[in-house]
């Protein structure tokens, strides 16, 4: 086999890429449990429970497609923290696919990652959480209404508050 060939192929499997199959609009958003950078347990199911409206972003501290990605979520998290669409608060959650839980909170740091849920469970691709969410490439995300419901995969920017207003002026 050609070391071209190799490489080419560890390149394709080593990306970050872009994800595909994600669980479809409509769909019920599964719950995952995590730990926070200071160590206390969160659960999605929570802000469903809260009635929030949800950004779920699916990423690690190694994968550089991430660490691009992350200043237009700092912009997302300045621009939406606060807000209400149609009476529900919008929220930011960030789950790490991290296993070094000291890379993931240092990252968090150096990226000015600072709206403040942030969980992992440390397993990585391994988790068995992860399973349920369709995530095979990061990052990856779901906007999720206050029922808990997808409305949205892999929005973000204006078009994420063009749908947010719409989904809410029904």
């Amino acid at each position: 086999m050609s070391r071209y060939f190799i490489f080419f192929l560890v390149l394709i499997f080593s990306s970050c890429g872009n994800p595909k199959g994600l669980l479809e609009e409509g769909t019920a958003l599964p719950d995952y449990t995590g730990f926070t950078p200071t160590g206390d347990t969160l659960m999605l199911s929570k802000f469903t429970k809260e009635e929030k409206i949800l950004f779920v972003n699916f990423w690690a501290a190694w994968c550089a497609d991430c660490l691009k990605h992350n200043p237009e979520l700092v912009h997302m998290n300045l621009k939406y923290s606060g807000k209400k669409f149609g009476g529900h608060d919008f929220e930011m959650v960030s789950i790490s696919l991290d296993q070094d839980t000291g890379l993931w909170k240092r990252r968090i740091v150096q990226q000015n990652l600072m709206w403040k849920n942030h969980i992992t469970d440390a397993k990585g691709w391994e988790s068995a959480q992860l399973k349920p969410f369709s995530v095979h490439a990061i990052p990856s995300n779901y906007l999720v209404d206050h029922t808990g419901k997808i409305i949205a995969v892999d929005v973000e920017g204006d078009e994420l508050e063009k749908i947010l207003t719409e989904y809410y002026q029904k």
